[in-house]
This record gives structure tokens, C-alpha cells and sequence, in this order.
């Protein structure tokens, strides 16, 4: 009976909004979000807390960039598991922090540093995976990993910086649960959660990773130019 209650716990954990943002991203509601519950239950049997499993994440995604740089060729298929495993126990600490009501701002850090790392390891990686597998091995697709790789984070660090110097705006900290159809569709296809992970597999399995490394830096360049320049044009406002 214990067992069968704490894990009702976890699924009964999320809060209202954070059901309708789940609800949201189409791979997160069917996969991601039920395959976390079964991880986190063994992990909390055995008194794990929300922050270890946060630093175990970050482990993770590490995991996968290595097993490219070391299995090459042979690691590619083995690492896009890892990362598609990764953005299951991404949703780990926050299933224990509120099922044990211990959420916080040290663990919050801890998970933002680690979907931060996850970017810009998943892109290099994907760089290389790229590499490897090509027959003329040409160094184009590295040069992309680590460019895509730099877009997903030096936006992050503009805004930052201007939060921190002039205050965040309003639409800087929007909830999701307000993000009309259009920022959903984005969100469903670029967002880190979402369908990108099984259509990572399937570029594998189809030989499109190629295609898909291209197509993923393009959104991340574009998202990541609009993020900057939305930045500066607020922080020219500021100055006026």
C-alpha cells in the first residue's frame, strides 16, 4: 500500500499549470512525462534527492558527448539514447522536489545548469556524430555543432545580463500557459523536451542527421538572433 501511494504521489505532484505545460509539448504528455514517474519511483525508494538527481543529469548528458568522442562511429546510436534518456530524468528532480515539497532556488540553479549543458553538449556532439559517419569526413558539420552549440547559450547569457543590470520584463518571464498556437508549434518542434529527441532516432535510422543537424541550427540561429536583438532593443529603450 505504501508503494502504491508514493507513487500516486509523484503523479500527483505537478501542479495546475505545470499539468497544462506538459500538456502542451506532445512528447513530453506522452512519453516523457510518464516514463519520468517510473524512474522516479525506484529513485525515491531509494531516498534519492531532488538535487543529486539533478547532478546525475548533468552526468548524463557528459555521457553522451563522450561516447561519440570515444566510440566515434560506433557511439553515435549509443549517445542519441543517452540524450533521448536524458530529457526523461530531466523531469526526475522536480517529480522529488514536489512530492517531498523540497523545491528551491539551489535546486532550480542546478537544473537550469543542466538544460543549459545539455544544449551546448548535444549540438557538439551531433556536430561530430555528423563527422564520424560521413564518408568524406568533412569538418562542415563540426564548425555547425559548436556555432549551434554557442546560439543556444550566449542568447541566454545577453538576457541574463540585462535582467540583472536593468530588471526582466514582463514577457522576458511569461508563463507557457499563455503561449498562443504559434509559440506551442515551436515549442513542439524546438524545444528541447520536445519532438526533436524521436525525430533525432529516426534522422539516425533514415541516414537524415545530416539534415537534421542543419535544420536544428538554423532554428537556433534564427530563435537565437531574435532573442539578441529583442535584448538590445530593450536595453536601447532603457537608455532613452
Amino acid at each position: 500500500m505504501e508503494s502504491k501511494g508514493l507513487f500516486a504521489r509523484i503523479v500527483n505532484s505537478r501542479t495546475k499549470d505545470k499539468i497544462i505545460i506538459d500538456n502542451m509539448d506532445i512528447w513530453v504528455r506522452v512519453v516523457v512525462r510518464p516514463l519520468s514517474f517510473l524512474v522516479t519511483y525506484p529513485l525515491m525508494r531509494l531516498k534519492m534527492t531532488a538535487n543529486q538527481a539533478s547532478f546525475i543529469s548533468i552526468f548524463i548528458s557528459l555521457v553522451g558527448l563522450m561516447m561519440v568522442v570515444v566510440g566515434k562511429k560506433d557511439g553515435v546510436l549509443p549517445a542519441i539514447l543517452v540524450f533521448n534518456f536524458w530529457i526523461v530524468f530531466d523531469a526526475v528532480d522536480g517529480n522529488i522536489a514536489r512530492t517531498n515539497g523540497t523545491s528551491s532556488k539551489v535546486g532550480t540553479f542546478i537544473d537550469a545548469i543542466s538544460g543549459y549543458l545539455y544544449l551546448v553538449v548535444l549540438y557538439i556532439a551531433l556536430g561530430l556524430a555528423v563527422y564520424y559517419i560521413s564518408d568524406s569526413l568533412e569538418y562542415w558539420s563540426v564548425v555547425v555543432g559548436f556555432i549551434t552549440s554557442l546560439m543556444t547559450v550566449f542568447p541566454r547569457l545577453v538576457l541574463q545580463k540585462k535582467n540583472v543590470m536593468f530588471g526582466s520584463d514582463d514577457d522576458d518571464v511569461s508563463s507557457k500557459t499563455s503561449y498562443g498556437w504559434t509559440k506551442m508549434v515551436a515549442l513542439n518542434i524546438a524545444g528541447p523536451a520536445g519532438l526533436m529527441n524521436p525525430m533525432m532516432i529516426v534522422a539516425f535510422f533514415t541516414n537524415l542527421l545530416p539534415l537534421y543537424l542543419i535544420f536544428y541550427a538554423t532554428i537556433q540561429g534564427v530563435l537565437g538572433m531574435i532573442t539578441v536583438a529583442t535584448v538590445f532593443k530593450k536595453v536601447l529603450n532603457h537608455a532613452e
